[in-house]
């Protein structure tokens, strides 16, 4: 018996045989036809995630579990944007303070453009740094592979006083 048979016999547990062929469709053209299958046949049992994870997402933070995507095999997450302020300064400078700053430029060659020199010239003797970083407020969403969520995700422990 191949697979092909196991499943037809196994959705016949569930459904009428004259529908059997429309609910082969309905697999054959999901995204994941084994979750498909589980979920048809009243055996899928979705993962338990963890509440958070840190991503390796410079610009996010407060990454907080959504939802989970079976089809896609994909968790859905809420996060806050960290929003910089970077700026050019000479690589000796100690002090990362507007007031120090030798470029608002996004780019190196603009940059270098404004002081009269290469952009080669000037990248040995400048660096950007970052020079403030707040946290939005609001709420964005984004998604991660559920093993990379896996992977990086953590479950906050209260520690009481």
């Amino acid at each position: 018996m191949n697979n092909n048979s196991i499943l037809r016999v196994a959705l016949e547990t569930k459904f009428n045989k004259e529908d059997i062929e429309n609910v082969l469709k309905v697999i054959s053209n999901s995204d994941n036809v084994e979750i498909a299958t589980e979920i048809l046949l009243g055996i899928y049992k979705e993962p338990v995630f963890k509440q958070f994870a840190k991503l390796n997402e410079d610009a996010r933070t407060n990454i907080e579990f959504l939802s989970y995507n079976p089809f896609k095999n994909r968790v859905n997450y809420t996060y806050n944007q960290i929003i910089t302020e970077k700026r050019w300064f000479k690589k000796t400078e100690k002090v990362f303070i507007q007031e120090n700053a030798v470029s608002r430029s996004h780019w190196s060659d603009d940059a270098a453009k404004e002081l009269d020199m290469t952009e080669e010239e000037f990248t040995k003797l400048h660096s950007k740094e970052i020079i403030d970083a707040n946290v939005s407020a609001m709420k964005s969403e984004g998604w991660a592979s559920a093993p990379k969520w896996e992977e990086t995700s953590y479950d906050k422990t209260v520690v009481e006083v």
